[in-house]
């Protein structure tokens, strides 16, 4: 792979992956090995968190498009060999905490896949206290609506155990949730490949804290600052 082009994202927006496409590799060792290696490699590398976790699907059985993803995330990881994430000097105990899901995405069993990503200035094992309620950024607005209205719709069966629970959170003040545009919303980088200009300006948005103006958007501190080397 030293002489492989760069690419600019960790996984093609146009490529969907099945345990049923490609040619069965003869030997896996290799595709195992270094998937290995990238799943290490995931812990601070939250970019790479989706692509590493796709691929990790069809260790049992991989096939030459597997493989080919994983030489795809290795070219991205020649491409970003420089970069690494910024940690900030946070003043504000405030956490906040954005979710995104997508759904059935699989082809193989149409499973859906859902993450969060969390930014944490609370520290209470320290004796630090937050004192602003959890805000949660949701990108469905109807899901904002269905936790602001106490009044069921019939087709909310399904779910009726759960949102009790966060409209309760809501009204003791202990949780907010709050609508957030798709174009802004990092969690996505951790549910579905992005396009390279998207996945781009998320994958920066996680280097810097989040902050929220009177308007409730958010927005992301020292956003075009290059990040330093933290040992990433």
């Amino acid at each position: 792979m030293h002489e492989a082009k760069p690419v600019s994202s960790p996984m093609s927006s146009s490529i969907v992956l099945s345990k049923f496409g490609g040619t069965a590799l003869s030997d896996p060792t290799t595709y195992r090995c270094v998937i290995g290696s990238l799943q290490y490699l995931s812990l601070t590398w939250l970019d790479l968190a989706f692509a590493v976790n796709k691929i990790c699907q069809y260790m049992s059985h991989p096939t030459n498009d597997h493989w080919s993803a994983v030489k795809h995330i290795l070219r991205y990881l020649k491409h970003t060999i420089n970069h690494s994430l910024l940690l900030h000097c946070n003043t504000t105990f405030s956490l906040q905490a954005f979710s995104d899901a997508d759904w059935a995405i699989c082809r193989d069993d149409r499973r859906s896949t859902t993450d969060y990503c969390i930014y944490l200035g609370l520290l209470t094992e320290l004796g630090m206290k937050s004192t602003t309620p959890l805000v949660l950024w949701c990108d469905n607005i109807g899901a904002t609506y269905l936790i602001a209205n106490p009044l069921f719709h019939a087709c909310t069966k399904h779910i009726e155990i759960d949102v009790p629970f966060v409209r309760d959170l809501v009204s003791n003040k202990a949780l907010c949730v709050r609508f957030i545009s798709s174009k802004d919303q990092v969690a996505e980088t951790f549910t579905k490949p992005l396009p390279t200009a998207k996945f781009n300006v998320l994958r920066d948005t996680l280097n810097g804290p989040i902050k929220t103006t009177s308007s409730d958007k958010p927005q992301v501190t020292d956003k075009q600052q290059k990040p330093t080397d933290t040992g990433r």
